[in-house]
């Protein structure tokens, strides 16, 4: 009888359905890891306001713990093509549910400053940055390849990865 044995076919299936619920294990694992790591940092609320001789950048720590080194980055724009990053410290340590300021000015002898981002250090050491103008959450220094990051143009891509790589040069 010249058939296809049938006895290794079953074999090969349950590994493969076994090694995919493995993969699946671990995906759902790192997921819930990183959503962990991220719900400190997503309780850091930061927006900016127009006075009369310059910007306000406030930072509210809604969350239990406390977070480090925070700072706000302001854009320095004079016509360059690449812009530069002045940093301005809003506090060493910020407690659960404490607010801090920092004023900015306007302009720098002739450079225009806009408040851009504000960095800081959560209790688990990790380091984050907070762009205030879309308000999105990265991890500092580590653009993700997938997600958020991936869904971004080519031109926004390079931008951002130029600017936090001159952040991570200027601090």
């Amino acid at each position: 009888m010249s058939g296809i044995d049938w006895g290794t076919v079953p074999a090969w299936l349950s590994a493969v359905l076994t090694g995919g619920s493995l993969l699946l294990g671990f995906y759902i694992l790192l997921r819930d890891r990183r959503k962990a790591e991220q719900a400190d940092a997503l309780k850091l609320i930061c927006w900016r306001g127009l006075g009369n001789d310059g910007y306000t950048t406030h930072v509210l720590n809604a969350s239990d713990r406390t977070v480090h080194n925070v700072t706000m980055h302001g854009m320095l724009r004079d016509g360059q093509k690449e812009p530069l990053f002045e940093g301005f410290p809003v506090a060493g340590t910020l407690r659960a549910d404490e607010e801090k300021a920092v004023e900015t000015p306007r302009r720098i002898g002739g450079t225009k400053v806009i408040p851009w981002a504000v960095s800081f250090t959560d209790s688990d050491g990790a380091s984050w940055l907070r762009d205030l103008t879309t308000g999105r959450l990265h991890e500092y220094g580590r653009p993700r390849l997938f997600g958020k990051y991936a869904r971004m143009n080519w031109r926004e891509r390079r931008y951002k990865a130029h600017a936090i790589r001159e952040l991570k040069r200027t601090y």
